[in-house]
């Protein structure tokens, strides 16, 4: 693999590709299940038509990524944006790549079908986290420098629907600027965990979706973790929170405010 990750291990099982560039000889795509795989800088997935797809970053101001078509044998060799490779999403139907740089906060979308990329947005700042929402948008939180000297977590959504500029929705300021946080989207309302540093304390906010931001804390003043995640078997939004050293809990994320304890 022409980059700095040159193992990719499938969702679907344990088998591991190596490949060559500019094109893989032979590749047994046999393991890969529908959805993304991402392991550092790179990601593979499988579209609805079976095809599997491979997308590796690599380098810095601009990053580069090298994509291939492993079904095909279609490849590029991508120019990208200010910053370096962070964090990618994948909408399944359109078959698009989203990509969040981590300094530079940049948004991009990549089309596997005409190869290109498609910057969203850029900032001076950090991409922290990047997912598709429950209603098919995409969600980006990136730390910012709002006045010089001062950052602030900031988050926006992407409606590929609409497209640019009016897909492009920005949330505001959050909180105080740092670089630790995820997020989570349903059809109603958005959820964001941010740490003041990768030890805490942390705190989760909520925000309507649609309309004007309006965001709800919930205070968690202590040292340790909690996540935004979403659960495999009923694909509902959850917060994972650490309150021992070795002890999760969580709780369902529905839109309604509810105490800690």
């Amino acid at each position: 693999m022409y980059g700095q990750w040159p193992n990719m291990l499938s969702r679907g099982g344990i088998t591991t590709y190596r490949l060559t560039s500019p094109v893989p000889n032979f590749v047994d795509i046999g393991a890969v299940a529908e959805g993304i795989s991402i392991v550092g800088r790179s990601a593979m997935w499988q579209d609805a038509n079976d095809q599997v797809h491979v997308f590796a970053g690599f380098g810095e101001d601009p990053w580069y990524g090298h994509y291939v078509n492993m079904t095909t044998g279609t490849h590029a060799l991508i120019t990208g944006l200010e910053g370096a490779t962070w964090r990618y999403a994948y909408d399944p139907n359109t078959n698009k790549l989203y990509h969040g740089s981590n300094y530079h906060g940049s948004l991009a979308e990549f089309d596997p079908a005409t190869q290109t990329l498609t910057t969203i947005y850029t900032s001076i700042g950090y991409g922290i986290d990047l997912i598709i929402g429950d209603d098919g948008k995409v969600y980006f939180l990136c730390n910012e420098e709002v006045t010089p000297g001062t950052r602030k977590n900031k988050l926006y959504s992407y409606d590929p629907v609409v497209g640019l500029p009016g897909g492009l929705k920005d949330y505001g300021e959050i909180s105080a600027g740092t670089s630790y946080g995820s997020i989570g989207a349903d059809a109603g309302y958005v959820y964001v965990a941010i740490g003041t540093t990768g030890d805490g304390p942390y705190t989760l906010w909520m925000s309507p979706i649609t309309g004007d931001p309006s965001w709800t804390e919930w205070p968690y003043n202590n040292e340790y973790e909690i996540f935004v995640v979403k659960e495999a078997t009923t694909l509902n939004w959850m917060a994972q929170r650490r309150v021992y050293p070795n002890t999760w809990t969580y709780f369902y994320l529905d839109g309604a405010y509810r105490d800690w304890e």
